[in-house]
């Protein structure tokens, strides 16, 4: 029916139109009953559709269940606005930890006790008799939060339960960097381990490039001559979808880094046992440009790179850190020598420099310390009077 007001009785039916059910396609409609005259049914159609128009209508969403729309969501939403690793960690947080739960609860009928008890059971239980850490349940309360937040913009729901029902938080860890010695044994290391994985492990620290940045390196964005690259592209596995080419997710990640003297002679070093590689292979290599190709001219695996970086670390028995720690070491290395924050920030790719202190201020102590004592410093130096024959 048409949006509009009709004569029912003794009474006055308003009609309106709250949006489109996203998973049928069906235009939703509101009816209201107004008993009295046409005026003011005309004045509750008028407030009505100013609430509609302001987002606070609600459209009923029917029988539709938590699994139903989380499924659709995540069939359209997340399939058309997301990365492609962000989509399999998507749908495995809602498949295996969510909709098991809460799937069979009409959305509208959802509320913040029901997201709580889930979060206890996940927390002591586990979905599959195995707990979830802290850290899990909170990414998966975020991924959650999402969904219903966008339920809520589709008016499908009036308010997002989630925001009343907050996960375990998680203990924070210290994070693990290494020493400027035991960095120079690795690096030192490096130049014997097979290409093209110590050279990818040595930028990875001289740069602090993330590994799917390393690995979708191409020559193209490496200027050897003025000494800088400029991350572009990205490669990453995704589970069931094998490999994927992408860029930085942000505007701040696809960015220019300057190279170090050292860190352009060993890549002069790997382009040449590169190019070795390349006359071995013959016409079964396929040159795709990357910077640390394998054998026959594809890419590298995460997999295969952590395995040889673990094998390193352990080989040399140096602190066992995760490959993500190496960034770790480069941001801390720097900071240590007083880099300004927002260069090593650049350098990293956060989209502030916020999250670059935030992340790092932990491990550089002695910056409040030299804080402190340049303050008293200033503060005691003698201040200049005044000549007493003035005025």
């Amino acid at each position: 029916m048409a949006e509009g007001i009709y004569k029912r009785g003794d009474s006055w039916a308003i009609v309106i139109n709250v949006g489109v059910d996203p998973v049928t396609g069906k235009r939703k409609q509101k009816w209201v009953t107004v008993k009295g005259t046409k005026k003011d049914a005309e004045r509750e159609r008028t407030r009505l559709l100013r609430e509609r128009d302001t987002g606070q209508v609600i459209a009923d969403p029917g029988r539709q269940t938590v699994a139903q729309y989380l499924r659709h969501w995540l069939r359209t939403y997340v399939a058309t606005n997301c990365r492609p690793k962000s989509q399999v960690c998507y749908e495995f947080k809602m498949e295996r930890y969510i909709i098991p739960l809460v799937g069979a609860v009409p959305l509208a009928k959802l509320t913040p006790a029901h997201i709580r008890e889930a979060y206890a059971k996940l927390y002591t239980v586990g979905a599959t008799g195995r707990p979830l850490s802290a850290r899990s349940l909170q990414v998966t309360h975020a991924i959650l939060h999402r969904a219903l937040k966008h339920a809520v913009e589709w008016q499908m729901v009036g308010r997002n339960v989630a925001d009343n029902a907050k996960p375990p938080r998680p203990t924070p860890h210290e994070m693990q960097v290494w020493t400027v010695e035991q960095v120079q044994r690795f690096l030192n290391a490096t130049d014997t381990v097979a290409t093209p994985y110590g050279a990818c492990m040595a930028l990875a620290l001289w740069t602090g490039m993330r590994q799917a940045e390393l690995i979708g390196l191409r020559w193209q964005d490496v200027d050897l001559e003025r000494g800088n690259l400029r991350v572009v592209k990205i490669i990453q596995h995704v589970n069931k979808r094998g490999t994927v080419e992408g860029e930085p997710k942000t505007a701040s990640g696809r960015r220019g880094i300057a190279l170090s003297g050292s860190a352009i002679e060993i890549l002069r070093r790997h382009k040449i046992r590169q190019n070795e590689a390349r006359l071995r292979a013959g016409a079964a290599y396929e040159d795709r440009g990357l910077v640390f190709a394998n054998a026959l001219g594809g890419s590298i695996t995460a997999a295969r790179l952590r395995q040889v970086f673990w094998a390193t670390v352990k080989a040399l028995g140096l602190p066992r850190i995760s490959f993500h720690g190496l960034r770790h070491t480069h941001a801390s290395l720097l900071l240590a020598e007083n880099v300004h924050p927002k260069i090593v920030s650049e350098r990293l790719g956060h989209s502030n420099v916020g999250i670059t202190l935030n992340t790092y201020s932990h491990l550089l102590p002695g910056l409040q310390d030299a804080a402190a004592g340049k303050l008293d410093r200033l503060l005691q130096q003698p201040v200049p009077r005044a000549d007493a024959s003035e005025g």
